[in-house]
C-alpha cells in the first residue's frame, strides 16, 4: 500500500511541535491523517501550502499553529496546487477561531516576501515577528 502524502509530511516532523508543546494530543494528529485519507487533498489550500487540522474534540488543547518547510516537496493529488512545500498545522478550539486564523494566514500567503521568509527563517519566532499573528506559534 502506498504511503499517504500526509503521513510523509507528518513523519518529517512538521506537526510534532503541536504535540511536543502540548497544543494537541497525539489523537488530534491521527485524526488529521485519517481525515485526509477519508476526504482527500482538501487541506492543500493554495499553491504549495497544506493546512492540516481536525475537529477540536479530536484533541485540540489550545489555539496554535506549527510551521514547517519540506526539504522534498510532496504531491497530495491536488493538481492545481501540488507539490506541497509548506506545512501549517492548525489547532483551533472552535470554528470561529479556525476561520479567523485561516483568514490571517491567507493574507500572509498573498505576500511574496512571506514565502522568502519561510525558506530562510531559522526559528519560528522570525516568522511570527514578520507579521504578528494573533495566535501562538508552536
Amino acid at each position: 500500500m502506498k504511503k499517504s502524502p500526509f503521513l510523509r509530511v507528518g513523519n518529517q516532523r512538521n506537526l510534532l511541535p503541536l504535540i511536543t508543546y502540548g497544543k494537541v494530543t497525539e489523537s488530534y494528529v491521527n485524526e488529521m491523517i485519517q481525515t485526509v485519507k477519508d476526504l482527500g487533498p482538501y487541506v492543500v489550500i493554495t499553491k504549495s501550502i497544506v493546512l492540516p487540522h481536525a475537529r477540536p474534540e479530536a484533541g485540540a488543547k489550545e489555539l496554535a499553529i506549527s510551521v514547517g518547510v519540506l526539504q522534498s516537496p510532496v504531491n497530495f493529488g491536488n493538481h492545481e496546487n501540488d507539490p506541497v512545500k509548506y506545512v501549517f498545522g492548525l489547532s483551533a478550539l472552535d470554528s470561529h477561531t479556525h476561520l479567523e486564523v485561516m483568514s490571517e494566514l491567507i493574507d500572509l500567503l498573498e505576500e511574496d516576501k512571506f514565502y522568502h521568509l519561510l525558506d530562510s527563517a531559522g526559528i519560528a519566532e522570525e516568522i511570527v515577528d514578520y507579521k504578528r499573528f494573533s495566535l501562538h506559534v508552536a
